[in-house]
């Protein structure tokens, strides 16, 4: 299965996309604290729904192989 020229445009402009977002995203953030712990200021259910993310995709994890 060969790829096409089309294929690799989609992933370059994906690629440029999510790079794009992300320098946009972290374009306030000052150092490695912003990065890691969000200038504290993450409402609690933003935290919420990231610990219940993480735990939901480690349980996948680990229970898929077995």
């Amino acid at each position: 299965m060969a790829s096409s020229p089309l294929d690799f445009a989609v992933l370059a402009v994906y690629l440029v996309g999510v790079v794009a977002f992300g320098l946009w995203i972290g374009r306030e953030q000052k150092g490695a604290a912003d990065y890691m712990v969000g200038d504290r200021n993450i409402p609690w259910w933003g935290l919420f729904i990231a610990t219940a993310a993480t735990e939901t995709s480690s349980v996948t994890f680990l229970s898929i192989p077995g």
